[in-house]
């Protein structure tokens, strides 16, 4: 079930919004701007929000930074310095007041689903595909091309152990001259990276190769 919140001061608007969400299977939480730190480990899909009289930027700049979704922001009709101020900050989608049921219902289905084929969920663990980062534990790591590919192959098949001949074969095309011992850096570059957030989901196998360990995850 997708977790969505609406965060704003309207308490009318929000009720109504809610009211909208609830039926087509969300589950909806309102709050009160800047209420909404003891959701900051919390998985959130989707965020609705009204703009701030003041700060809209700072305001919208530390939404982003504590939940990585999209936000639609609520602006006032043809309200141009709000659009400015939502676009500085990193907001991209926005709705306009008032607020038409069918729209809104239209925007969120749409920009859920968007999100869910970009991130894919592998026993907790999170991959985005579009910015190349992997969520354990809450904390994103952001990884280059191939220790992305790597770590994806790995845990989408935990239960195999791959040589590095076969990693090598995926992340490269028959053609590639490259050297099979650049895999042995990734591993260990993708390891430095996941020490930095007290994980190490790679195993060694002796005499076999590497394996996802999803206890390590925890």
């Amino acid at each position: 079930m997708e977790k969505i919140l609406i965060v704003g001061e309207d308490l009318d608007l929000e009720k109504e919004m809610y009211t909208w969400l609830i039926p087509d299977g969300y589950e909806v939480e309102v709050l009160r701007s800047y209420e909404y730190d003891h959701l900051k480990k919390k998985k959130i899909d989707l965020i609705l929000s009204e703009i701030p009289e003041e700060g809209a930027d700072i305001y919208y700049k530390d939404l982003i930074n504590t939940f990585d979704c999209k936000i639609i922001a609520i602006v006032r009709e043809e309200d141009v310095d709000e659009l400015q101020e939502c676009g500085d900050a990193g907001v991209r989608d926005y709705i306009f007041m008032p607020i038409r049921k069918k729209e809104l219902l239209t925007k969120v289905k749409w920009l859920v689903q968007k999100n869910s084929c970009q991130v894919e969920n592998y026993s907790g663990v999170l991959f985005s595909n579009q910015e190349y980062k992997v969520c354990i534990n809450n904390k994103w790591i952001y990884m280059t091309r191939n220790e992305y590919r790597i770590c994806k192959t790995l845990a989408k098949n935990s239960e195999q152990t791959f040589t590095k001949d076969h990693i090598y074969d995926f992340i490269y095309d028959l053609e590639k001259d490259t050297q099979i011992e650049t895999i042995t850096e990734y591993i260990y570059s993708i390891r430095k990276k996941c020490k930095e957030v007290a994980v190490n989901p790679i195993e060694t196998i002796w005499g076999l190769g590497y394996r996802w360990n999803y206890e390590e995850c925890m």
